[in-house]
């Protein structure tokens, strides 16, 4: 794992997102769903990791590699959760991010995002949802998925950043600040830190 300091100058930055969104638009839609999906799971590996005491690579490794505690996606959008990453609706767009991976990872049949459970899960994913309401785009489950993976990156990346994360402010939704801000940055060819919406306090 590198060093807290050396990921978060490099590996977060904007050519890194190109190069994996380049990977990503080469893939068949199995390989598009694995590499969108671990790429969000990658970097709440390290938002995670970055708010903890500094830790020994053997330490974090325990945490994080084989059997550990935090080495299942769904167990790290938990605990991103708990510390205030992000809010309700964020954890469940992960959670439906990686149900949509699992299943794709674990059936063996040649299955795209076209098939009915994916097509399912897909409109539960309420990022794209929002956004599509907002402009009127739509460009399919695929596209859906990839756009619900780009939100969650960036709104982990936006905590990671943070002396101390939290998921508070503002007063807008956070379907509407999320589609406000990627189209904005989409318009304009950057890249752009999202902004902190309003948290609910139920249901933690």
């Amino acid at each position: 794992m590198p060093k807290r300091d050396d990921y978060y100058q490099g590996a977060m930055g904007i050519s890194e997102f190109a190069d994996v969104q380049g990977e990503v638009g080469r893939q068949t839609d199995r390989g598009a769903a694995i590499i969108s999906s671990s790429f969000v799971e990658e970097h709440l590996r390290y938002a995670i990791d970055r708010s903890f005491v500094d830790l020994s690579e053997r330490t974090s490794s325990r945490l994080f590699e084989g059997t550990g505690p935090l080495s299942t996606f769904h167990s790290r959008i938990l605990l991103g959760f708990a510390l205030g990453m992000y809010d309700q609706q964020t954890r469940e767009e992960m959670i439906i991010i990686s149900r949509i991976r699992n299943f794709f990872a674990h059936t063996i049949k040649a299955i795209d995002f076209n098939d009915a459970t994916i097509a399912q899960l897909c409109a539960e994913l309420g990022f794209p949802s929002r956004y599509m309401a907002l402009y009127q785009i739509d460009q399919g489950n695929r596209w859906k998925f990839e756009l619900s993976c780009r939100f969650c990156r960036s709104i982990v990346v936006n905590a990671s950043r943070s002396e101390k994360p939290t998921f508070a402010g503002g007063g807008k939704t956070s379907f509407e600040a999320l589609a406000e801000a990627r189209y904005a940055a989409e318009l304009h060819g950057r890249s752009v830190a999202l902004p902190h919406v309003p948290s609910r306090t139920s249901d933690r």
